[in-house]
Order: structure tokens, then C-alpha cells, then sequence
């Protein structure tokens, strides 16, 4: 009865007359069972991962009594149902299904950069090489359309796969079925005409791409400075706490941020908040409701060593068990703000900030809150009862810097405001200059320093890059100068040897 009484007391289960004495009171969240619980909620999913886990580790030494092979299993897209920061300790390599909605619109930029994501978060999971495990040459069957992969569109996927740290580019399916579910599926031989289609002579070419690639690569990894938190643990808090908006989605957050990275071709591991940031000058973390003990020690080192965090309102809201803290922000020494309130205006409500010489609407989640002393206030709310309150901060804090951003806004501000957290912080991307939309780059190194840059364009017409320096293309030897010129869909492999500290 005594545990029951601490459960009941962490979770703030007693809300509601809930109150446990025995363990058989405890009801899983199933329709009929106990749903409103959100402490409840979050140790029901962290218990599946656990049961999940162990029953994948039991797999694991049943086939290990007959092979010493490398044992994995495929990751998904986004996937809320299991924590793969916990999963990632039951397997030898990290794979993973990647299946873009490719041509879902003519701007091809946000399923490039959904897939670009998840490939880090897969790469980030391990710090090292993984495995694209399923992808399809053509159209998938399971969507409301199924557009065909466009020419060129195979060739850049498979790509982008390799330029953001995978070891391979595998498919499914080699030969559609006649039947069952899934036999309009892609595959590399379809139903007719073998091997003259222009689906398997893409294959084909993307196959002896990399074959020549292959030694080059090998033993290259992907060594980002920037980090953006990823969190299954965060995710699911979130989005079950009711208030102050139930519209809130985590991944579509956690996407908008990393936009503003991708499209700047600023690589980011998408991490937990269990690893270390020591290795990062960067760190952005959106939405970052639920901190896990220690982890707001850990981001208060990473600042005073010098780093450069950025974070959001609805942040450091609860600790682990969902209950809420009182009195102060876990980081408010760090941010330099104080939060009060958190408004949720609709449309007709919506305020706005003006930021570097132009305004942004100030919408979905406005915090009101008072800046300290030494903390810079950047920009400030407009309009409504809390005009002129801060919403968009910088505080100096040891060696490093905090941002806060007070207020959700637009993907053209986080674009702008990310530009000057780059320049603070010091990263830049692989080329070292500016590309247009639709371009980003991508950099695998070397122990000896070498350096395999990726330069993806994923507008479906030509582009030119400018002022990137010299470079020698890697498959070609040809070397490029100031410029380069780009083709439709066309990913560009190129090296430069440590030499001049670039």
C-alpha cells in the first residue's frame, strides 16, 4: 500500500478522488479502462516499449544461438507507438523503412525534409552509419494516391539516404505479387516486361552509383554541430496533457524547426534527452514540455561551456512523473525569463512581433512573461493586454547564450531568426554558402578528415549554387568553381582534403 501511496503522489493521481491502495486497482488505458490519468498515460507507453523490448531481446538470443551476425530490426517513420531511444539498446545496427510522399505537390521541399529528419534521428540514435532498410523504386499502394516516382526522383531519394548517414539503399519489393494486398506495390520487376522498364534501368543506374561510391564513403559518418531534442518521451506527454490547446502536434513542431536547419543546409542529430551535448555548439529543443531528471543540469553545463540553446514556450513545464513545477522554470537562471501565463488565441486573436526590421504574426501558443535584468529582448508582442511584454529573448549565460521564443510564429520568421542563431553559434553549412530553396547539402567525414559533401536539389528544374569555393566532384574528378550548376532532382558528390582548415 505504501508504493501504491507514492505512485498516487508522483503522478498526481489523486486528482479526481483517484487514489490507489492496491496494484490491482491500476487499469490500462483501453477504452474501458483509465484514460485520464496523463501520468498514467505516460508509464503505460513507456511500459509497452519495455515489454516490447524484451520481447525483441528475446528474439535476439534465440537466432544468436545459431549466428554471430549483427541483429536488427525496422524502425518507422515518426513512430509514436515505441521510444526507439530505449530500442536502440537491443539492437547491432539501426534500420529503418522510409517511405516520403513524394509528388504529393510540385514543392517537393517538405517531404524532403520529413525524410531528411528521420534519416537523422535513425543516424543520431547510435552516432553512427544505419541501414535504409525498405523504400520503394516506384509508387506505394497504400495511400488515398500513389503517384509514380518521377525521373530522377529515385536516384536523389536513395541519395539523400546516403548523404545523411546510410550504409545502404534496399528495397521493397524485388517482384510485385499477383496478388494480396500490397501487389500494386512498387518493386524493381514489375509484372511485365522484366527487366525493360524505366523503373529497373533507375535502379540500375542508382546501384552502380554507389558501387563506385562505395569506397569512398566507407568509414565516413556524419559529424553534425547542431542538435534539435527529439523526445518519445516529451512526445507523448504533450500531446496527451490537456491544455492549453488539444490541437498540439509534437512532430509537425519538431519539423517546422528542423525546416529552418534543412533549408539552410545546417545539419542536425535529432537527439533525446538522455544523450550528451558536449559534442554540439548548437542545441535547439521546441516544445520541450516534459525534462527528465538531470536534463536540465545538462543543458545549464552545455550553456556555461559556451553552447548555444534555443527553446520555446510550453517548455520545462513538468518533470518526468507529468507533474508541473512550482515557483520557477527549471532553466530560468538559464533563459533569463520569467513565464506567468501561456495564452492560446484563436484566429481572430492572433498578435504579432516586429523581428529584424519586419513583423511576424504571434500565434497558437503566446507566453507572457518578464524578462530579468541582463536578458535582451529582441522582439515584443504588438498588440491585446500583453503588448510590449517580450517574445523573443537572448540571455547571456556563462560563455554561451539562451533563446526563447515566447510565441509561435511562421515558417518565414524561424527561417530569419535561425539564420542569426547560426551566425551566433557558429555553424554553417558543408559549402559555406548560401543556397537556394529546394538545395541543401548534406557532409559525411572521414578519421583522416576528408570530407564528402552532398549537394541535393530537390527542385524539379535547374538551380545554380554560387560562391561555394572549389571542389572536386568525387565520382568525376572534375572540379567545380564558384558556382555549380545543377540539373532537375540531381544529387552532386563532392571532396575536398583537410588542408586549409575548411
Amino acid at each position: 500500500m505504501g508504493r501504491c501511496k507514492i505512485l498516487t503522489r508522483r503522478g498526481g493521481i489523486i486528482f479526481w478522488s483517484h487514489n490507489y491502495t492496491d496494484w490491482e486497482q491500476i487499469h490500462s488505458p483501453v477504452p474501458n479502462g483509465e484514460t485520464t490519468s496523463t501520468a498514467l498515460l505516460l508509464d503505460w507507453r513507456r511500459f509497452s516499449t519495455e515489454q516490447i523490448h524484451d520481447f525483441y531481446q528475446m528474439e535476439v538470443q534465440a537466432v544468436r544461438e545459431y549466428s554471430e551476425l549483427p541483429a536488427t530490426t525496422n524502425f518507422m517513420y515518426f513512430f509514436k507507438g515505441l521510444d526507439y531511444n530505449r530500442m536502440k539498446h537491443g539492437v547491432d545496427v539501426i534500420s529503418w523503412d522510409n517511405y516520403p510522399f513524394w509528388h504529393k505537390r510540385k514543392d517537393e521541399v517538405p517531404s524532403a525534409v520529413k525524410a531528411a529528419a528521420n534519416h537523422n534521428i535513425m543516424r543520431a540514435l547510435k552516432r553512427q552509419p544505419f541501414l535504409l532498410m525498405e523504400s520503394t523504386p516506384s509508387a506505394v499502394s497504400w495511400r488515398e494516391y500513389n503517384p509514380l516516382k518521377r525521373p530522377g526522383m529515385n536516384m536523389l531519394a536513395g541519395m539523400q539516404a546516403i548523404a545523411h548517414g546510410s550504409d545502404s539503399v534496399l528495397y521493397f519489393q524485388w517482384r510485385k505479387g499477383r496478388g494480396g494486398y500490397e501487389k500494386f506495390h512498387g518493386a524493381v520487376l514489375d509484372h511485365k516486361n522484366g527487366t525493360n522498364t524505366r523503373v529497373f534501368r533507375e535502379v540500375t543506374e542508382l546501384g552502380e552509383r554507389l558501387a563506385g561510391l562505395g569506397e569512398k564513403i566507407q568509414g565516413t559518418v556524419n559529424r553534425p554541430k547542431a542538435a534539435i531534442l527529439f523526445d518519445w518521451e516529451n512526445w507523448w506527454a504533450v500531446e496527451d496533457t490537456q491544455g492549453p490547446r488539444l490541437d498540439i502536434k509534437y512532430v509537425k513542431t519538431i519539423l517546422s524547426h528542423y525546416r529552418a536547419f534543412w533549408e539552410q543546409g545546417i545539419e542536425a542529430d535529432l537527439i533525446g534527452m538522455d544523450e550528451p551535448l558536449d559534442d554540439y555548439l548548437l542545441v535547439s529543443a521546441p516544445m520541450n514540455y516534459l525534462y527528465k531528471d538531470g536534463y536540465a543540469d545538462r543543458v545549464r553545463a552545455f550553456v556555461e561551456s559556451g553552447g548555444v540553446f534555443v527553446t520555446t514556450c510550453f517548455s520545462g513545464m513538468v518533470n518526468e512523473t507529468d507533474l508541473c513545477f512550482t515557483e520557477q522554470h527549471p532553466l530560468e537562471d538559464v533563459l533569463g525569463v520569467i513565464q506567468e501565463e501561456i495564452d492560446a488565441p484563436s484566429e481572430e486573436f492572433e498578435n504579432s512581433f516586429h523581428y529584424d526590421g519586419k513583423t511576424y504574426p504571434a500565434k497558437f501558443l503566446c507566453e507572457i512573461s518578464h524578462a530579468k535584468e541582463d536578458t535582451e529582448v529582441l522582439a515584443s508582442y504588438e498588440e491585446d493586454f500583453y503588448a510590449g511584454y517580450p517574445a523573443v529573448t537572448c540571455h547571456p549565460f556563462g560563455k554561451g547564450s539562451a533563446f526563447y521564443l515566447a510565441a509561435g510564429s511562421d515558417q518565414e520568421f524561424l527561417r530569419v531568426f535561425y539564420r542569426d542563431v547560426f551566425r551566433k553559434a557558429g555553424v554553417e553549412n558543408a559549402l559555406r554558402a548560401k543556397l537556394p530553396y529546394g538545395v541543401t547539402t548534406a557532409e559525411r567525414i572521414a578519421d583522416d578528415g576528408t570530407r564528402i559533401v552532398f549537394v541535393m536539389n530537390f527542385k524539379n528544374e535547374p538551380v545554380i549554387v554560387e560562391d561555394i569555393g572549389i571542389w572536386t566532384d568525387a565520382e568525376t574528378q572534375e572540379q567545380y568553381e564558384d558556382a555549380l550548376q545543377m540539373k532537375p532532382f540531381e544529387c552532386l558528390v563532392l571532396t575536398k582534403q583537410k588542408t586549409d582548415g575548411n
